[in-house]
């Protein structure tokens, strides 16, 4: 769940928080694991609230656009986040593919 869902405070539900889903499956995809983790629910939560989070083994494997797009997607402040346009333009979506 994105920050803003798990946060109590009053907040503007948009397509950000499917960006942060999709920058969450987009990670599982590059990595084959989680994004976020932690000892307990509790460490989880906080860990995704502060957008933590790390490519671990797996930070040398993916390129740097790669990294970039999903750190811009799983942006913990909505307002910050990366809009689908942006997704769209992102270098990592427009390179040639080989």
């Amino acid at each position: 769940m994105a920050p803003e869902v798990l946060s109590r405070k009053k907040r503007d539900l948009h397509s950000g928080i499917d960006i942060w889903a999709m920058g969450c499956i987009l990670y599982e995809m590059l990595c084959g694991k989680w994004a976020f983790n932690g000892e307990d629910k509790k460490k989880m939560i906080e860990n995704i609230c502060k957008g933590k989070y790390s490519f671990g083994e797996f930070k040398n494997e993916l390129s740097y656009e790669a990294k970039h797009l999903v750190h811009k997607m799983l942006e913990p402040d909505q307002s910050k986040r990366i809009t689908m346009y942006g997704i769209m333009s992102h270098p990592w979506m427009t390179q040639k593919k080989k």
